[in-house]
């Protein structure tokens, strides 16, 4: 796939056009912060009106399904973009992030599946 995507940027097709699907290992996008056993994020669902304690290490998409909140999920990758969702307040870490585009990015998107929350993260689902 990475040969493939090399060639489409090479003939001049845009990169938000270039869409990959995989169900296999994926490679984190940058190294994940060591895991600190003691530490407890606390993520708000806006619309869900969860408000929930997870220790670090847990991805949002973990949390959400213990606690009854809904985010649709294809691949739990990173890659399919299905469980994208905005993040209206706080930092979380992504280890993958191939689902979303640019314009998703840019809007303050993440991706649930493969998402961390560092501190305090308000999201809008």
């Amino acid at each position: 796939m990475d040969y493939a995507g090399q060639i489409l940027s090479t003939l001049g097709v845009n990169p938000d056009r270039i869409l990959r699907e995989s169900f296999g290992e994926t490679k984190p996008l940058t190294e994940s912060r060591p895991l600190d056993a003691g530490a407890v994020e606390t993520v708000v669902f806006l619309h869900s009106e969860k408000v929930c304690q997870v220790s670090s290490g847990s991805t949002l998409l973990d949390l959400a399904e213990r606690n009854g909140v809904q985010i649709p999920f294809g691949c739990r990758q990173g890659q399919c973009g299905t469980c994208a969702t905005r993040v209206l307040s706080g930092t979380v870490q992504m280890d993958v992030e191939a689902g979303l585009t640019v314009e998703q990015k840019n809007a303050g998107y993440v991706l649930p599946c493969v998402s961390r929350a560092e501190g305090t993260v308000v999201l809008a689902v």
